[in-house]
C-alpha cells in the first residue's frame, strides 16, 4: 500500500510559475524532474510517499510519476535528485547537510538533552520517541518555540527533573503538558489524570489566595482536600472523563469560600457560628449557584463542627412558553385566518406544531 504524505502549513505563495504536478502556480520551483517543474509542497509530498513501485514493484520511497500519473521509484522515473541520508543511507529528503529529517532531530536531540552525561535511560528513550515519531518535522518545529526548547534545555542540564512534581511547579503551557504526556505514554513518567492534576494545582492556588483570612482558608483547605481531592483520586480510573466531577468539585468550594465571605462581612462571624438563619438570608438574597455550599455544609454537620442545619433542596422551575390551551386557539386562527399570506400560515403552523 502507497502511503503518501500530505502537506501542511503556510498557503503556497502566489506566482507565475506553473507547477507541473498540481497545476498551481508559484513564485519558485523546487526541483525540475522528468515529469516536469516541481513546486516545494509537491516535492515534499512525493518524498514522503512510499510503496510498491508501479514499475518495478520494489517498496521503497515513490518520488515519480509514470504516464499514467502512478508512484514510481527514483531509479524507474530517471530522477537524479540524491534523495538518501549521508548517515542512515535511507531514501528520503536531505533535510540538513545530507541527513534525513530524523537524523537530524536525533542529533539535535541528542545535544540538547545530553543522555549520556550522566547516563539516563529516560532522556535516550525520549530522543528515541521523538526521532521515530510519525510527523518528525512537526517535533523539529516544536522543538524550536520558545517554551520547548527551554523545558528540553533544562532536562539536559538536569535542572528539571522528570517528575509530575517538577513539571507542576513549572508555570503552566502547552510545552509543559505536550512533553508531560508524551513522558507519561511512553511510560517515563507515571500516569496521571490531566483533569486530575489540574484540579491539585487549582486547589493549592484557591487555598494560598485566602491566606490573608485564615478563618476561611482553614475550613475550605479541609473541604478541599479532604472531602474532594480524596473522592476525586478515588474515582480516578484510566480512560474515565473526570470534566464534570472536577468542575462540580471547584463550584462547590468556589461557593463555600464566598459563603463564609459574606459571613464574615454581613454577620460578623466564622463557620463554627453558622445558624439556619444565616443560610436562609444567604439562599434567598442570590442566584441558584449558592445551592453549591450544600456538600460543604453537610460536612460541618457531620463532623460536628457546627450545630444541626440544612441547605433547602433546590427545586427546579420551569413556565411554559406557551400553554396547550393557548397553542390549539393559535392553530384554529392560522387555519381560519383568511386574510393572512398562505406562505405566512404555513409557516406559523409549523411553529405551532413542531417547535413547543
Amino acid at each position: 500500500m502507497t502511503t503518501e504524505h500530505r502537506t501542511r502549513g503556510r498557503p503556497r505563495t502566489p506566482g507565475t510559475l506553473h507547477c507541473d504536478r498540481c497545476g498551481g502556480l508559484v513564485a519558485k520551483m523546487r526541483v525540475h524532474w522528468p515529469d516536469g517543474a516541481i513546486c516545494g509542497i509537491c516535492f515534499t509530498t512525493a518524498t514522503h510517499t512510499r510503496g510498491p513501485c508501479a514499475t518495478c514493484r520494489d517498496t521503497r520511497l515513490l518520488p515519480g510519476k509514470d504516464a499514467d500519473g502512478a508512484n514510481i521509484c527514483r531509479d524507474c522515473a530517471g530522477i537524479t535528485t540524491l534523495l538518501h541520508c549521508d548517515n542512515c543511507g535511507d531514501e528520503a529528503e536531505r533535510f540538513r547537510n545530507g541527513n534525513c529529517i530524523r537524523c537530524v532531530l536525533r542529533a539535535d536531540l541528542t545535544a540538547t538533552l545530553q543522555p549520556n552525561t550522566p547516563p539516563d535511560l529516560r532522556l535516550k528513550r525520549l530522543v528515541a520517541v521523538f526521532a521515530n515519531a510519525e510527523r518528525p518535522e512537526s517535533i523539529y518545529t516544536w522543538k524550536r518555540g520558545i517554551g520547548a526548547s527551554a523545558l528540553l534545555t533544562q532536562l539536559g542540564t538536569r535542572e528539571l527533573s522528570i517528575s509530575h512534581e517538577a513539571f507542576d511547579a513549572l508555570p503552566a503551557s502547552n510545552a509543559v503538558e505536550h512533553l508531560r504526556e508524551t513522558l507519561s505514554h511512553h511510560g517515563m513518567l507515571p500516569p496521571r489524570d490531566r483533569q486530575l492534576a489540574a484540579f491539585e494545582r487549582w486547589l493549592e492556588k484557591r487555598i494560598m489566595s485566602l491566606a490573608d483570612h485564615r478563618e476561611i482558608q482553614g475550613p475550605i483547605e479541609r473541604f478541599g482536600r479532604w472531602h474532594h481531592l480524596k473522592r476525586l483520586r478515588a474515582k480516578s480510573l484510566p480512560g474515565k472523563n473526570m470534566n464534570f466531577a472536577v468542575r462540580s468539585a471547584k463550584q462547590e468550594i468556589t461557593e463555600s469560600g464566598r459563603f463564609l465571605a459574606w459571613l464574615l462581612s454581613e454577620h460578623d462571624t466564622t463557620y463554627t457560628d453558622i445558624r439556619q438563619s444565616h443560610l436562609d438570608d444567604y439562599l434567598a438574597s442570590g442566584p441558584s449557584t449558592r445551592h453549591a455550599i450544600n456538600t460543604f455544609i453537610a460536612s460541618l454537620v457531620t463532623s460536628r463542627e457546627i450545630a444541626k442545619v440544612r441547605v433547602p433542596r433546590r427545586e427546579a422551575r420551569s413556565t411554559p412558553i406557551l400553554t396547550q390551551a393557548a397553542r390549539i386557539d393559535h392553530i384554529r386562527a392560522c387555519l381560519t385566518a383568511g386574510e393572512m399570506p398562505a406562505a405566512d400560515r404555513v409557516a406559523a403552523l409549523i411553529l405551532l406544531l413542531y417547535a413547543h
